[in-house]
């Protein structure tokens, strides 16, 4: 492959199939979108009862002014100044549009009020601004807290809300600057004050629209992810941040591609609700970029509503503590389009191959939850069952290999949500503690231990086995 200087150009295997892909979908678009409504709009199609549940969506519009900084590099933060520059050609929508969105969920399957899913774009939340907008929605909706999910889709160019007396303050290392906190902390703590209303109000519209919907799932192996740490030979590691600019590394693919698609399609009618679940890190715009976006999984979302006529999607992260995307941390938005078409044109497919998760007539859900303590944290763990539908949530960055000992122990379909009702900094495998690097050192910030990273995947394991007994 050549660049236009006449330069060769070496690519990663991943990113030449992601670029492939992309071509490929493009080509396929306007099939897939008619096969879509042959399948799900054909009302004189004969279709044998399936599973249901009530459900609706909603969608409102998070996006802050521009003297708000984002969240995820310390070069940004520390070299580019506290504001951001809005999105790629546009200004910054606050309240009403993007590029960051709340979109909510909400299922109401048996009793104990509406279940609700509550994906953001934003990078992470502190465990107690988590709680307290998992209580507002709850109190919102008449339902409990189990029955409440906030993701975040960890976009590293987005906004990061703080708390009127943050809980957690004390083990922010990880996230804040201490040399900036009071500039910073200020306009954080304004946007929380913004974002908590917008949150519960989507919350309410979403339970405001129940509508019977049919409930199906598939999975599939998405490589769009490699393992950034690297082995150094010497019993560490280097970084491979960026696959183009260092491209004298040797790197693999993640041990965990694993894409869920969860899809509820309303009955006799046209709408429908695509949940999707995968690993990798938001950060194809890198720590020279200053704009607010919702990154690859914001895009992935936006495409699969072209490619799914009537559907709205939303995104939850999967473990992806150790993995970034082939295109990664460099500063150019219309590269985010490769890789959030290559996950698009997946979740399109497995739409169109979901299989009903239980037998005909309405389903009921059920929940499990416990607080867990490694360390210095504390671990809110919700699972729910759908029928044969498992989600487990965790608010911790999972590294990929803890999530593949996760799903070897559990059957589909599954769904990991991780950054998931707060944050606790990553979660390494006792491999990666050996070895060490920067994910190693905040894990002890925390208080970790070797061996920790494995007892929170089989409490997580633990707690999913437990609906079915």
């Amino acid at each position: 492959m050549a660049i236009g200087c006449g330069q060769p150009l070496t690519m990663p295997p991943g990113l030449v199939a992601a670029c492939v892909e992309r071509i490929a979908l493009s080509r396929a678009t306007d099939a897939i979108a008619a096969d879509w409504r042959r399948t799900w709009h054909n009302a004189d199609m004969p279709t044998p009862p399936l599973p249901t549940v009530r459900a609706g969506f909603a969608r409102l519009g998070i996006s802050p002014p521009r003297d708000t900084p984002l969240i995820g590099y310390a070069f940004r933060y520390e070299q580019l100044g506290t504001g951001n520059e809005g999105p790629p050609g546009g200004e910054a929508a606050w309240p009403d549009g993007g590029p960051l969105y709340v979109r909510c969920m909400a299922i109401d399957a048996g009793g104990g009020g509406p279940a609700m899913v509550v994906s953001l774009d934003l990078a992470t939340l502190e465990r107690g601004v988590a709680r307290r907008l998992r209580q507002a929605v709850a109190e919102r909706i008449s339902s409990s807290l189990e029955r409440v999910l906030i993701c975040c889709t960890h976009t590293h160019s987005g906004p990061y809300p703080i708390g009127p007396s943050e809980e957690d303050e004390a083990i922010r290392e990880d996230a804040v600057h201490r040399e900036n906190e009071d500039a910073w902390s200020v306009k954080g703590r304004a946007y929380f004050e913004q974002l908590l209303p917008r949150v519960v109000t989507c919350a309410a519209m979403a339970a405001g629209k129940l509508v019977p919907m049919t409930l199906a799932a598939q999975q599939g192996s998405l490589g769009i992810g490699y393992v950034r740490r690297v082995p150094d030979g010497q019993g560490g590691v280097t970084f491979c941040w960026n696959p183009q600019e260092q491209d004298d590394l040797p790197l693999v693919a993640s041990p965990d591609p694993t894409c869920t698609a969860v899809v509820l399609r309303q009955v006799n009618g046209p709408r429908s609700i695509v949940l999707f679940n995968a690993g990798a890190h938001p950060v194809i715009l890198g720590k020279t970029s200053n704009i607010l976006s919702a990154d690859w999984p914001g895009a992935a979302c936006d495409i699969i509503e072209r490619l799914c006529p009537g559907s709205r999607a939303m995104f939850a992260l999967g473990p992806c503590g150790d993995i970034h995307p082939w295109i990664a941390t460099q500063e150019d938005p219309v590269n985010i389009e490769p890789v959030a078409t290559a996950a698009a044109g997946l979740v399109a497919s497995l739409t169109h191959a979901a299989r009903p998760v239980g037998e005909s007539g309405a389903l009921e859900l059920h929940t499990a939850a416990r607080t867990v303590t490694f360390g210095r944290v504390e671990l809110d763990l919700v699972a729910w069952r759908l029928g044969q539908l498992r989600i487990i949530a965790a608010p911790v960055e999972l590294f990929s290999d803890l999530g593949a000992r996760v799903r070897q122990a559990l059957a589909p379909p599954l769904l990991i949500a991780t950054e998931t009702n707060g944050r606790s900094g990553y979660w390494p495998t006792q491999k990666a503690f050996r070895e060490g690097g920067y994910e190693v050192e905040i894990a002890r910030n925390y208080g970790l231990e070797p061996g920790d990273g494995e007892k929170l995947a089989d409490a997580m394991i633990s707690l999913v086995k437990e609906l079915d007994d």
